[in-house]
């Protein structure tokens, strides 16, 4: 079977170089229209009161990919040492090369207004982690 299929190639070679050639141009030109998405799929159907809010958010707000945004619940967020924790970590994460900006709970700012310079300006509601005072 082999020699026969061989016999066929190279009898037919230039039929088969016409053929292999038309479909690598073929598979080059439909290579150059791919195109990258950077979406996400959509995990929630359109109809979702989650994926409205965030639709309507989005609208009003307008998107930027370079935000991440963490979520938790946790009931005892606010005791003392959870608290702290959460302020570190904040405090950490703003070290890192790259972040601009953490918005907390543990990291909140105060806006104030600026007469004399017109304009608002930012200053931190907690400038260092609580501690426990034994007086």
């Amino acid at each position: 079977m082999w020699k026969f299929l061989a016999r066929k190639i190279i009898r037919n070679r230039i039929a088969f170089l016409i053929v292999l050639g038309v479909l690598s141009s073929a598979m080059i030109y439909y290579a150059s229209k791919i195109q990258m998405s950077y979406q996400f799929a959509n995990v929630l159907p359109d109809t979702d009161s989650t994926y409205i809010e965030y639709y309507r958010f989005k609208q009003m707000f307008g998107e930027d990919g370079s935000i991440m945004v963490i979520g938790f619940q946790d009931k005892d967020l606010f005791q003392l040492n959870k608290f702290n924790d959460w302020h570190s970590l904040g405090s950490e994460i703003k070290k890192l090369y790259g972040v601009k900006e953490v918005l907390s709970i543990g990291n909140l700012y105060n806006l104030i207004r600026n007469d004399s310079l017109t304009k608002f300006q930012f200053t931190p509601l907690i400038h260092q982690p609580f501690k426990i005072n034994m007086s």
